[in-house]
């Protein structure tokens, strides 16, 4: 990683040269118990060339009183390992500064999830979960006002997701979700980036014969705080997305338009301490054509 400037005059602020090798292997094994249950167990073991080992096992008891319901629940343990950014960029005390004692993150995963299909084109599920993250890798600001990478000691986040989506008669697709969470640090406060509550909702609806679609969009987003403590309120986003298909040539055309309402929203970052949001685009129409060959 080098970073550097050329103009007005040549300056070195970063040479970094580390072999970042990672290797893994991976197993799994599913169980019948019984008619109705179900176990599958995986583990999966990491070396990286200078960063610790790990392993990350997951298992999953699953049951299944009839065709149509499924009960599922899931514990497993992750990791991330930290990025040679995260562990090495520092810009010589401009913005930001190194750390690299950075250790990984861990997180124990538990999740309960309940599925149910409501005749045959229709799936709702209710899933509830529980996060514990331990070393977590954050961006900070230090004494002198400069971005660094740091492990935190404990976060914790605890939440539920309600979600349907099926197909409709004539063709109508749809989905909605809706998760309502909380992610505190050990001193219970509010993690960054991090809203209360998530939600989406999707339509799609054929035209002529299938040969063409409107498909609508919307997502919601909570309050967030940003890095410095700042919050940003809450956003609703929408968006259209128009597919023609089926044309002469094999040929297929998609003009998608989002942030209808050109909306102003911010994201959460880290730059610096008087810099920690950024806005985002308006409204942005995007064209897409495809050709697709005759064998496909």
């Amino acid at each position: 990683m080098n970073v550097f400037d050329v103009q007005p005059e040549q300056r070195l602020y970063l040479n970094v040269s580390k072999t970042d090798i990672q290797s893994g292997i991976f197993g799994q094994q599913e169980w019948s118990i019984g008619k109705r249950w179900k176990l599958n167990a995986g583990v999966r073991y990491d070396w990286p060339h200078y960063r610790r080992s790990a392993i990350s096992p997951r298992g999953a008891l699953i049951f299944q009183p009839n065709r149509k319901t499924s009960y599922k629940f899931m514990v497993g343990r992750g990791f991330r390992n930290p990025s040679v950014y995260e562990m090495f960029f520092d810009d010589g005390g401009l913005s930001a500064k190194e750390n690299p004692a950075l250790r990984p993150s861990t997180a124990m995963t538990y999740e309960i999830n309940v599925e149910r299909r409501l005749g045959s084109r229709v799936r709702a599920s209710v899933s509830a979960f529980k996060y514990v993250l331990r070393d977590m890798i954050s961006a900070t600001y230090t004494e002198d006002g400069l971005q660094q990478y740091q492990n935190f000691g404990r976060a914790r986040a605890l939440g539920i997701e309600f979600e349907v989506d099926g197909k409709l008669a004539g063709g109508l697709e749809g989905g909605a979700s809706l998760a309502f969470q909380r992610a505190v640090a050990d001193d219970r406060s509010a993690l960054p980036n991090s809203p209360g509550q998530v939600g989406k909702l999707r339509l799609s609806v054929p035209l002529r014969n299938n040969q063409a679609s409107v498909s609508f969009g919307l997502q919601y987003t909570g309050e967030r705080r940003t890095c410095a403590g700042a919050v940003l309120p809450r956003s609703l986003d929408p968006e259209i997305a128009i597919n023609l298909r089926r044309l002469p040539r094999s040929l297929e055309f998609t003009v998608a338009a989002r942030n209808l309402a050109n909306q102003r929203f911010q994201d959460p970052v880290a730059l610096t301490s008087a810099v920690d949001t950024i806005p985002l685009n308006g409204r942005t129409v995007i064209f897409m054509a495809a050709w697709r060959s005759a064998g496909r």
